[in-house]
């Protein structure tokens, strides 16, 4: 089974992302034998990415903490904090339907749908904008597990957040938190 190493930290602003993402890639890249990279590519929408064949990496930050998903199979992360917000409006513009009818009956998981759906953009390289209603990550049954091909996994880290990955596989995910 392919693995995402998935590494929490305090976000220190005099850290660039990049610096995050390749302390999170040095034992990634060990544990495989390989010597990590010395550095972090973009692409043109500001997608990080490594000049190495097979290993992807996603960033998310949020309320100081910074998560940083590498992995030998396409990756999505978000980290999402839980905080006021009009979430009925947000629901209207954003969710999909399906996700509405849930929510209302489930108003606790809001931010649970929030991270799927950014996870699942990050993974696919679709837009907020433009296709979060094209998708769903709920419906009737709960929460998915899968969507048009892509494994979703909520995991645990605070009750004050939604941590949640995306991607191609199924895989075993660490969470790694470094405080």
């Amino acid at each position: 089974m392919k693995k995402i190493s998935l590494t929490i930290y305090n976000h220190d602003k005099s850290i660039p992302s990049d610096g995050y993402i390749l302390r999170a890639a040095e034992g990634f890249f060990r544990d495989l034998g390989r010597e990590p990279p010395k550095s972090v590519e973009r692409t043109a929408g500001g997608k990080p990415y490594f000049n190495e064949d097979g290993i992807f990496v996603s960033l998310s930050h949020s309320a100081g903490y910074v998560a940083v998903a590498v992995s030998g199979v396409e990756v999505g992360v978000d980290l999402q904090v839980h905080k006021r917000c009009n979430q009925s409006a947000i629901a209207k513009r954003f969710f999909h339907p399906s996700e509405q009818e849930f929510l209302a009956d489930n108003p606790g998981c809001f931010f649970d749908i929030w991270a799927l759906k950014e996870s699942f953009a990050k993974l696919t390289g679709k837009g907020i904008i433009k296709s979060f209603q094209n998708f769903s990550v709920a419906g009737s049954s709960g929460l998915k597990h899968r969507e048009q091909g892509v494994f979703l996994f909520l995991r645990e880290f605070s009750h004050e957040f939604s941590l949640a990955i995306a991607s191609g596989i199924e895989a075993e995910i660490t969470v790694i938190i470094m405080t």
